[in-house]
């Protein structure tokens, strides 16, 4: 995780993964994501 300190635009990625593998597929399908775009003034 990061501490934002500059002004300026962003974007946050949430990630669906399992377990403490990391592994972002399951049976060959991706798990679902949501990137989210904002900006700091």
């Amino acid at each position: 995780m990061e501490n934002i300190q500059k002004l300026g635009n962003y974007t946050l990625k949430l990630q669906v993964v399992l377990n403490e593998s990391n592994a972002d597929t399951y049976a060959g399908r991706p798990l679902p994501s949501k990137a989210i775009k904002f900006s700091v003034k």
